[in-house]
């Protein structure tokens, strides 16, 4: 199988007053040729 990208051990923390909020913990993806793909979330504006 063909892999276009990749994506290994994906981390995301952020933190909301003293507090650290992991969003991602260890997450892979893989996306394949000819394969369609939509990541949908909420937008945040620092």
């Amino acid at each position: 199988m063909i892999f276009l990208l990749k994506l290994k051990n994906i981390t995301k923390d952020y933190k909301t007053g003293n507090e650290i909020v992991q969003a991602l913990k260890g997450i892979n993806i893989e996306f394949r040729e000819n394969e369609f793909v939509s990541i949908l979330g909420q937008s945040r504006v620092w």
